[in-house]
């Protein structure tokens, strides 16, 4: 057995400093949204005892928790095993219950104390872990280690900023021993598996499997040629604005009064990226100029300046009627952005502002095509916009590059399945032949 730091034995003192806090947080989150406030006996891994030894997947929140589903599917192809997902919010929980009904058990993760996550072991039992995404958690993984449960990271990620996080003096060695614990880091890309390898990761862990992102992208012919007719009836240029933070929309409403001084006939559709703050960007816009409608009202209005999604579900659908994409939680510093590709498959430009984290290595070869920008303030985002607005049917080709470059990317979700299996370390029960996980 390996040697722990002693930056682990530190770390596990701060997190049961922190547990009340943890626990006050979500009851004060609670307040505005009340499934905080359930199911905190799981948080804690006071669940009951499994002895059917589920395949488990743990992904943080909604946008994990859809390429889980996609993994999920394949792996229903290849076994009946009982399968368990986790995740750590209320909308994730919500998510995976819509898309998987029954068929899964979902519940939340515990927190990451050493008690915690050495319950929820012992009573879970899983035969593997797959973490979605970066996942760190090192009490857990730990536990997970020294229990012979085999684990892997797929689409694994790690930006440059995180990255000189994880490589600082403080960090470095739990880091290292908590990497090198791991059995496959399917990488999403090649710069992350530079990453990982810089961070201390087993070499012979390490894989480049492709951005599980891109198989999320709708990929029917029909589809996409509904969508394409969609965009070209419309006379006006759409922009969204999607997944937008406290902050971004007074920024993205002055730039659309620039935007509009030049093109009057430009429509704007903003959607905020949390539900609790649908009202007040309303508020906001109901004491502007603009004449604007919500979209759980009056649907896609076309006659309006601005459309407020206040609706979960819609925005993927409503990129297919824009020209150009903007990915909040890049005007504001501390998130990173979020999922670029989506607008991109669905034929649109994208911008975003400097904060993207790691998402600047999939938009790398759009920004040298045009086909994408990452611009450094709202007087460049007015510029950019306002510059392929100048030339809307060469945005929207850019645009169809864009989508055709996603569609020709799919193949990591197979491709993580296939190698989770080949690794030997997961073994899936089939009916005729049921067996039990090994380690390698």
């Amino acid at each position: 057995m390996r040697a722990a730091p002693l930056m682990l034995a530190v770390y596990r003192a701060v997190v049961v400093g922190l547990l009340p806090l943890a626990l006050l947080y979500f009851v004060w989150r609670s307040r505005r949204e009340p499934a905080y406030r359930q199911h905190l006996a799981e948080r804690l891994a006071w669940i009951a005892t499994r002895t059917d030894r589920p395949v488990w997947l743990h992904a943080a929140s909604v946008g994990e928790v859809r390429l889980a589903i996609a993994l999920i599917h394949r792996l229903r192809g290849r076994s009946d095993a009982p399968i368990l997902l986790t995740t750590m919010t209320p909308t994730g929980r919500e998510t995976a219950r819509h898309a998987l009904g029954e068929t899964v058990d979902v519940m939340y993760l515990a927190l990451d104390t050493r008690a915690a996550t050495q319950r929820f072991v012992t009573r879970v039992r899983p035969r593997c872990a797959i973490f979605i995404e970066t996942e760190l958690w090192p009490n857990l993984l730990d536990t997970l280690a020294r229990a012979a449960i085999p684990i892997a990271l797929v689409n694994a990620s790690v930006s440059p900023r995180s990255a000189s996080r994880y490589d600082s003096p403080m960090l470095r060695g739990l880091v290292r021993y908590t990497l090198q614990g791991i059995d496959l880091i399917a990488a999403a890309g090649a710069a992350d598996k530079t990453r990982f390898e810089t961070l201390g990761a087993t070499g012979a862990a390490l894989k480049t499997l492709g951005q599980l992102k891109y198989d999320l992208a709708a990929d029917d012919t029909l589809d996409r040629a509904a969508a394409t007719h969609g965009r070209q009836s419309l006379a006006r240029p759409v922009i969204v604005a999607g997944s937008t933070h406290d902050d971004e929309e007074t920024r993205w409403l002055s730039c659309f009064a620039e935007i509009r001084a030049q093109y009057p006939e430009a429509l704007l559709v903003i959607a905020p990226r949390h539900p609790q703050r649908f009202d007040s960007v309303a508020r906001q816009l109901a004491a502007g100029p603009w004449h604007w409608a919500r979209f759980s009202q009056h649907g896609f209005d076309a006659t309006a300046d601005i459309v407020l999604v206040d609706t979960l579900g819609a925005l993927g659908q409503l990129y297919y009627r824009a020209d150009i994409a903007f990915i909040g939680g890049t005007l504001v510093p501390g998130i990173g952005g979020h999922n670029v590709i989506e607008p991109a498959a669905a034929g649109c430009v994208v911008v975003t502002g400097p904060h993207v984290d790691s998402w600047a290595d999939v938009m790398a070869p759009w920004c040298r095509e045009g086909r994408g920008a990452i611009v450094d303030d709202e007087a460049a985002l007015v510029s950019q916009v306002i510059s392929w607005l100048a030339d809307r049917p060469g945005c929207r080709a850019l645009g169809q590059a864009n989508a055709d470059q996603v569609a020709g990317a799919r193949g990591a979700s197979a491709a993580s399945v296939d190698a989770l299996v080949a690794a030997g370390f997961l073994v899936l029960d089939t009916p005729s032949e049921p067996s039990q996980p090994r380690r390698v």
